[in-house]
Formats: C-alpha cells, sequence, structure tokens
C-alpha cells in the first residue's frame, strides 16, 4: 500500500510549482502522470496525487512544463490553462 508523499507548493496567475521530497528515490524511478485535472507522483511506497479543481485547469501539454531533482528535492513546474491563483 502506498504512502502519501510530502509535498509544498505555491502558484502564481501563469503556474503552479509543487516541491516533493524524493526520500532518497533516484529520479529516474520516479513516475509523473499529468491531466488538466490532476497531477500524480509516484516513487515507492510513496504516492502523491492532487485534485486540481474543475474551472482552474493545469495544461499538462504545455511545453513550458517542467521537473527538475536538485538535492533530492522534485520540482514541477506546471502551467495553468487561465490566469488564475489557487488561493
Amino acid at each position: 500500500m502506498p504512502v502519501n508523499a510530502a509535498y509544498s507548493w505555491e502558484d502564481d496567475l501563469e503556474s503552479v510549482i509543487i516541491q516533493i521530497p524524493l526520500k532518497g528515490s533516484p529520479p529516474s524511478k520516479v513516475d509523473i502522470f499529468l491531466t488538466s485535472v490532476l497531477v500524480k507522483v509516484y516513487f515507492s511506497p510513496y504516492l502523491l496525487l492532487l485534485d486540481i479543481a474543475i474551472g482552474k485547469e493545469i495544461d499538462p501539454l504545455n511545453g513550458h512544463n517542467s521537473a527538475t531533482t536538485i538535492g533530492g528535492v522534485l520540482k514541477l513546474v506546471i502551467q495553468k490553462q487561465e490566469g488564475y491563483r489557487f488561493r
């Protein structure tokens, strides 16, 4: 059974940034899946599932989306479809 992954996030009008400590997992073992209303990150035994509210969709096909790992922390930068804030 997967364990919930810890994460932090922040956003601006164009994008949301999600940071996830990988707890010793190598970046090559991380599975990332995006749709317009879901962010899924899996690295055994951790699973992060984030539901995005209808009307506040993200853009999974945007070429400016990125995933980088620095110091054992995965940083996702995901573009939004419209200009708004989650908070």
